[in-house]
């Protein structure tokens, strides 16, 4: 039998076990819990808000993110360059339209 614990609140609740837990159910965290699904791995989901993707997903405004910001040697780099592959290929495997406007980018000092 597994102990009860006190929340902040005094309320008695039931300690459990579980596999994953993704907080939130903007973008990131749905695809997330959806790959541990796929997987066949438990996984729970919470959320505060009142509905799915009310969050920072609802405001986001789907710019595919630049490598251009970040150093050449950085993870933020090198995850932004594979998920704007994984993205554009999980377009074509869908038929999702999306446009790829490009971006022009003009330096202003010598550093540059």
């Amino acid at each position: 039998m597994k102990p009860n614990i006190a929340s902040a609140d005094g309320v008695d609740v039931e300690q459990v076990e579980i596999q994953h837990l993704v907080v939130g159910v903007g973008v990131i965290g749905l695809a997330v819990a959806a790959e541990h699904s796929r997987r066949r791995q438990e996984v729970v989901v919470l959320e505060t808000g009142s509905r799915i993707g009310g969050g920072i997903s609802s405001r986001s405004n789907k710019v595919i993110r630049s490598r251009i910001y970040y150093r050449s040697d950085s993870l933020k780099r090198r995850s932004c360059v594979e998920g704007r592959r994984l993205l554009y290929d999980y377009y074509a495997e869908r038929g999702v339209s999306n446009w790829k406007c490009g971006k022009l980018a003009i330096a202003t000092d010598d550093r540059d």
